[in-house]
């Protein structure tokens, strides 16, 4: 539960600690979840070359892929600054601690930034495809934040986002996309309208099964594409044993969905916001497994895969100090 901090008409004059300002920022930013999209994006870059080769590339990739998902935090709370003094009055920019006007100019300072260097990449790489994606996924930022967010269509853009994000890691690909690449970003766009529909409400004391039940729904309907690749799976008279050993990932498929699925039922059943909360992170940590077992399914590389499941540690240690919804 977040500390409750002082109201700022109460607050002194007096500039807080560092270290508290620094807190503030790791809040507004929600640092925990970059590594998510920074998993996404890199997945995706590994899905069209076998290295994380050239840098001149992939590094200012990863830096848009950062600076727009925080950039996109922190217009969140921007917009949302009405409803957080009333129901999340310990957040950065309702209880004073960062100035909503310094916010809002950082917001859209760092989706300019990420969006300039999505434009290097094209021009280096003569393909449209890293600057038009980067410009959609900022469009649709903005979108979500100023006009989406409370209509039905938000989640299907939250799920927008995340599936631009992808296609912006596969942007480096020399060639043009395949029904894979779709398949893939596809399902992790799904998993994540699934994700967005059942935290709708989350914060609330009356929370209702339906949106819980649904986005449950959609989520495993995003897990059963995504482990469909490489389309390698039991269809029946074979030795499960076998396929298992000869597709390892798949395992790890039925265990990730067993998790999410006994933490989604538990909220359905019980729907406490404690649940719910508790539900929301797993699934957003869920993610960066996801993109280390396609990444192991596509290139077989353990030393790939282990890369990537790694930036749970630091997600997991930053999350001591900053909320992840």
């Amino acid at each position: 539960m977040e500390e409750r901090t002082v109201p700022p008409d109460d607050a002194s004059n007096e500039p807080p600690p560092p270290a508290d300002r620094l807190r503030a920022y790791l809040q507004l930013f929600r640092t925990p979840n970059v590594f998510t999209a920074i998993a996404d994006l890199t997945m995706g870059y590994l899905f069209v070359r076998p290295r994380l080769e050239p840098p001149q590339y992939y590094v200012p990739l990863l830096l848009a892929s950062g600076l727009m998902y925080t950039a996109g935090m922190v217009l969140n709370d921007v917009f949302d600054i009405e409803i957080d003094r009333v129901e999340r009055p310990e957040r950065p920019l309702p209880s004073g601690r960062i100035e909503l006007g310094w916010a809002r100019q950082l917001g859209f300072e760092m989706l300019s930034a990420g969006a300039a260097l999505a434009v290097v990449v094209a021009v280096l790489l003569r393909d449209w495809r890293p600057a038009g994606l980067a410009v959609g996924l900022a469009a649709l930022i903005v979108l979500y934040n100023r006009v989406l967010k409370a209509t039905f269509l938000g989640p299907i853009a939250m799920g927008g986002c995340r599936f631009l994000n992808v296609l912006l890691g596969m942007s480096a690909a020399s060639a043009a996309w395949e029904g894979n690449n779709y398949l893939i970003a596809g399902g992790i766009g799904i998993y994540i309208v699934g994700v967005s529909w059942f935290a709708r409400g989350e914060a609330e004391d009356d929370i209702h099964r339906g949106p819980l039940f649904w986005g449950t729904i959609l989520m495993a309907l995003g897990i059963v594409l995504l482990a469909s690749y490489p389309r390698a799976h039991w269809t029946g008279g074979q030795d499960v044993a076998a396929v298992f050993r000869q597709h390892p990932e798949n395992l790890a498929w039925l265990l990730l969905a067993f998790t999410i699925g006994f933490r989604t039922v538990r909220a359905i059943v019980q729907p406490y916001s404690v649940f719910v909360q508790e539900a929301v992170r797993y699934c957003l940590m869920s993610l960066i497994t996801f993109d280390a077992i396609i990444t192991f399914a596509h290139s077989e590389s353990i030393w790939l895969a282990g890369g990537i499941f790694a930036l749970v540690l630091p997600m997991t240690i930053l999350g001591r100090w900053s909320y992840s919804t």
